[in-house]
């Protein structure tokens, strides 16, 4: 089994029947091109950019390693096959998995327009998802980094200061922190509020930030002529191809190169990526609180199952302390002198 995409390309004058098929309630033709599906799958579905992509990525691997045109040709012996051979393959464990949820999400969606006729519970068992458990070090930077981080920030320009700031006081992800537009921030008594829309899940959340979040915005959007309820996004792109465009809005490309180079200038060592500022807003925020609901609700997480994934490395320091320093010739109190007592006692 091979996991090279087919040619899906399709003849000009090749007539197709369409994916959907328009009726009271909406059916998928079992004999459209998988291409076309897998398009309607993608524009229905209710993911974000990001998980499109990998689903569609994924997708197209799976139809070509199973030599599969169209719905009608799919059979169970396929998911089984795919699944034996994308479990030998050299990739990650997150990776297999990941290959396996987008073909069932796919499925199921298919399942309930009827593009095929294979039981989903048979289809689930046949892509039974491997429970994996990742390990990953975490890059979170220190009180000095960060008092070191911001400086660069703020030396470097307004709007670095402002996205890096906003990123650490927030913890919003990266697409979170591209997408917001300046009507999201709204100031209040003790300080501001970040209204995320459509986050992660499709969800709505709100994150309120201290007030020297939102005085670094209103800095930065009076440099470029605009101010607090203006509409439009908040951080905007300044190279010279700006106005060409259809929109201001900076990339998730872009600010990842800030966050990075701010960083490289700091002269931090460490891998600094938004996804590390996160971390490091999460580490920080429950070391000052203790409070895993409270980390869990301005992250967005849907459970502290996940937030747990983000601190749990805080409790290290607790298991290092737990070692009697005496096992490595430090001192410390030792365990001898109370056996010993204990056994004359006794």
């Amino acid at each position: 089994m091979s996991f090279e995409v087919p040619n899906f390309e399709i003849e000009e004058n090749q007539e197709t029947v369409p994916a959907l098929i328009s009726s009271s309630v909406p059916l998928i033709n079992p004999h459209s091109p998988i291409m076309e599906v897998i398009k309607a799958f993608l524009a229905s579905a209710d993911i974000n950019k990001r998980t499109a992509r990998g689903y569609r990525q994924h997708l197209l691997a799976g139809m070509g390693a199973m030599c599969i045109e169209k719905l009608a040709d799919l059979e169970p012996v396929h998911l089984m096959n795919y699944r034996a051979e994308i479990m030998a393959d050299s990739r990650s464990a997150s990776v297999h998995s990941k290959a396996l949820i987008a073909l069932r999400s796919f499925l199921e969606w298919g399942a309930a327009l009827r593009g095929h006729t294979i039981p989903m519970d048979q289809a689930k068992y046949l892509l039974k998802v491997p429970k994996t458990v990742v390990i990953t070090p975490h890059e979170i930077l220190t009180d000095k980094e960060i008092a070191r981080y911001l400086a660069t920030a703020k030396r470097t320009g307004k709007r670095e200061f402002a996205l890096v700031i906003v990123a650490l006081g927030s913890g919003l992800r990266i697409s979170e922190l591209v997408h917001l537009d300046i009507k999201d921030i709204w100031e209040d008594p003790g300080g501001f509020t970040v209204h995320v829309r459509q986050g992660k899940g499709a969800k709505d959340r709100l994150v309120p930030v201290r007030k020297e979040v939102g005085k670094a915005i209103a800095t930065y959007l009076e440099s470029t002529g605009r101010r607090m309820g203006d509409g439009g996004p908040l951080f905007q792109s300044e190279d010279h191809a700006m106005a060409d465009r259809d929109s201001w809005r900076l990339s998730t490309k872009t600010a990842s190169r800030i966050i990075k180079e701010c960083a490289e200038l700091a002269d931090i060592r460490k891998r600094v990526t938004p996804h590390a500022l996160r971390h490091t807003f999460a580490a920080a925020t429950f070391m000052h609180n203790k409070n895993v609901l409270i980390v869990s609700k301005l992250l967005g997480h849907a459970g502290i199952a996940t937030t747990y994934r983000y601190i749990d490395h805080l409790m290290d320091s607790d298991f290092r302390n737990a070692t009697p320093a005496y096992l490595v010739g430090a001192k410390g109190p030792r365990i001898s002198a109370s056996i010993t007592k204990n056994h004359d006692a006794a």
